[in-house]
């Protein structure tokens, strides 16, 4: 239940930011809106959506070799 509440809470509080940042409209000198820049800003998230699944998939693969190494749990929890 706690945790409801608080995903909630913190939900309607990045909305009232977002919406804070943005009320200006896109004139009100924010983020640069060129298309080099939403060029870089796309070949920037590929890579990183890439490095962050290669990251996901490796998990269960080190917790495997830890445990078949005899790692004491609690340093295993620490990776």
């Amino acid at each position: 239940m706690m945790f409801n509440v608080m995903f909630v809470v913190l939900c309607l509080l990045c909305a009232a930011l977002y919406y804070l940042q943005n009320k200006g409209g896109a004139s009100s000198g924010g983020m640069p809106t060129t298309s080099d820049f939403k060029k870089f800003q796309r070949s920037y998230l590929i890579v990183y959506v890439c490095a962050v699944c290669a990251d996901w998939l490796q998990g269960p693969y080190v917790y495997a070799l830890c445990k078949f190494e005899l790692v004491a749990l609690y340093l295993l929890s620490q990776l």
